[in-house]
């Protein structure tokens, strides 16, 4: 991936998940002060004019509260370069796909009868550099790898913030223990999460998994004495 691709897809998962901080910020917020976050709605719209402007001042504080909130929550994420790290930890995605590419440029060098194929099998980041050159040029599949990236990254967001509302909602209800709407805002939480999740696992990954073997094959089939030239300079 190239740097400016790369920090183009970085902003983009900025932009989109400030939206998605924003919403479950509201949502954790209204469990926590609901009553007042709705009382002082109300007074905005049937209070007398001073009360009616001072709910107006305090709804609009919040609003901003949140909105600087969400935009450091975001920041920080970025220059600790979280989604990375959660997927390095957790979910291992980058690897295995890293681990798809090295195997099939193998098998493809294998196939056009490469010199220096069996060398390859060693030298992953140096497979991984070769593959970049080549995928690279394939412009209509490069496009495609870095919409699928950016939104299993966003994706990765969102189920955090999901799981992390649904501790919060859980916490919530167990300390107030009353019939009200926290009762039920961990389902909200937990449907959230449970969809994000089940989409990113049997739609999403799986495509970030084809597309490479995709492009490897195109590179096979479309370059091949190029492939064959260029693994015998790097690997012969």
């Amino acid at each position: 991936m190239t740097e400016e691709k790369t920090s183009q897809m970085s902003e983009n998962i900025g932009k989109r998940v400030k939206y998605y901080v924003a919403f479950f910020l509201i949502l954790i917020l209204f469990l926590i002060w609901g009553n007042t976050i709705v009382g002082l709605l109300t007074r905005t719209i049937t209070g007398t004019k001073d009360d009616a402007e001072l709910a107006q001042k305090v709804v609009t504080s919040v609003i901003t509260a949140i909105g600087a909130l969400a935009l450091i929550v975001i920041n920080l994420g970025r220059d600790i370069n979280l989604h990375n790290f959660i997927d390095r930890r957790f979910f291992k995605v980058r690897k295995t796909t890293g681990d798809i590419i090295h195997q099939r440029m193998i098998d493809a060098a294998q196939s056009v009868g490469a010199t220096g194929w069996k060398n390859m099998q060693n030298k992953k980041k140096e497979v991984q550099y070769l593959f970049y050159h080549f995928a690279n040029e394939q412009d209509a599949l490069r496009s495609l790898a870095f919409t699928y990236w950016e939104q299993y990254f966003v994706n990765i967001y969102v189920i955090c913030f999901a799981l992390l509302g649904f501790v919060t909602s859980v916490l919530l209800a167990l300390l107030r223990w009353k019939l009200d709407f926290t009762i039920f805002s961990p389902v909200v939480f937990l449907v959230i999460l449970a969809a994000v999740a089940l989409s990113t696992r049997y739609s999403l990954v799986k495509k970030l998994y084809d597309l490479p073997i995709q492009q490897i094959e195109e590179i096979r089939s479309s370059k091949g004495d190029e492939l064959k030239a260029e693994v015998r300079q790097r690997f012969g």
